[in-house]
């Protein structure tokens, strides 16, 4: 998935098609809060991904949404605990149907 920066913009995620925007300011405020893990996402390109699952997890509580501003989304989290990041940094290099082996 493509990181869209111009509103409404559709893009599918998960099999529905939302109206997906982002500013250039969250993807900033994304980075920052992620630092030195920022490189490991762009190695994997997983920045797309992160969003799609912030989207997702958005849409979860949200199921009425039909047009999402990334930017509204980033703003409800706590972009400071980056545990939240790294845990979907963690789902997505280590699906759940490939466990982490503990050991």
């Amino acid at each position: 998935m493509e990181i869209l920066k111009e509103k409404g913009t559709p893009v599918t995620i998960f099999g529905n098609e939302y109206s997906l925007t982002i500013s250039l300011k969250t993807m900033a405020k994304i980075e920052e809060a992620l630092g030195d893990l920022t490189k490991l996402m762009l190695n994997y390109k997983t920045i797309p991904t992160i969003v799609s699952f912030m989207v997702d997890d958005y849409c979860d509580h949200h199921p009425e949404a039909k047009r999402i501003s990334v930017d509204e989304i980033v703003d409800g989290f706590d972009v400071s605990d980056v545990t939240y990041f790294q845990k979907l940094i963690l789902n997505i290099l280590n699906p759940e149907d490939e466990p982490l082996k503990n050991g």
